[in-house]
């Protein structure tokens, strides 16, 4: 089950306490009572925002929050490009890459698609070992 969030005011004590008056996070922990993860979350939040000091005590209530804790991204919708693997296997098919070359092709294209996206783990996606199966 998922903490409950601190309060906007509280929330903002413990940017005020970091940012302006250098508290440490055990520091700003003991003085809100609350956990230092805690502190660190809220902290590494309005960092990701682009929050510092002064903008984030003008901001109200309801704009600090949509800005430390965004709506997520929605079901269904991909959150990065997906290696089209159909596009290489008609490729292959349509002669447009003659058997002694496809290796070379789609590892280029798989090469292409790791820079865009360096966690994705070629040998982990079974589309990719199928080309190898089926050639």
């Amino acid at each position: 089950m998922a903490a409950e969030r601190l309060s906007m005011r509280t929330i903002k004590e413990v940017l005020r306490l970091k940012w302006e008056k250098k508290f440490s996070n055990k520091q700003i922990a003991q003085s809100c009572n609350i956990a230092r993860s805690t502190v660190r979350e809220y902290v590494a939040r309005a960092e990701n925002a682009g929050l510092a000091w002064p903008q984030a005590a003008g901001l109200d209530d309801s704009r600090l929050e949509a800005l430390l804790f965004p709506p997520p991204a929605t079901k269904g919708s991909p959150s990065r490009e997906v290696l089209d693997m159909k596009y290489i296997h008609r490729e292959l098919a349509e002669g447009q890459i003659t058997s002694g070359e496809h290796k070379q092709h789609i590892d280029a294209r798989a090469e292409q698609f790791r820079q865009k996206h360096d966690d994705w783990v070629h040998h982990a996606n079974p589309l990719y070992w199928s080309f190898y199966e089926n050639v």
